[in-house]
């Protein structure tokens, strides 16, 4: 398998219990995304799935609070030098997944009371 199937595959494992679709439903939603692998220890714990402006991170439990360095920062701010914005959805009860994006700069523009949606604009293209 690819470094970007193995991150496919990390990225539906870590968010399988939360959104409730099978695996070949995921590949084919995400399957033509750009696949960003995310590493811990060279080890590849998810990644960052990036369409446009929308992006997704989807990271395994052990690499929590350890994934997101210097290549995930450029993606994002790649993704706004593009599109001028880049846009995100938390599920709603994912509170460690809203305290980071909003951690990151990104701004809930609208939820639908299962998925909350966040926009990063082009005002400061610094991640923090």
């Amino acid at each position: 398998m690819s470094d970007k199937d193995v991150a496919l595959k990390a990225a539906y494992d870590s968010a399988k219990d939360r959104i409730g679709i099978s695996e070949a439903v995921f590949n084919q939603m995400f399957g033509n995304w750009e696949i960003f692998p995310c590493r811990v220890n060279h080890q590849i714990i998810g990644c960052i799935l990036r369409k446009g402006p929308e992006l997704h991170a989807c990271i395994k439990p052990e690499g929590h609070k350890k994934w997101f360095r210097k290549a995930e920062k450029k993606v994002i701010s790649d993704t706004i030098q593009e599109f001028g914005y880049a846009i995100t959805a938390v599920m709603a009860n994912n509170k460690e997944g809203q305290a980071f994006v909003t951690r990151l700069g990104f701004e809930q523009v609208a939820t639908d009371g299962i998925r909350n949606i966040y926009v990063l604009r082009n005002k400061d293209e610094t991640i923090h």
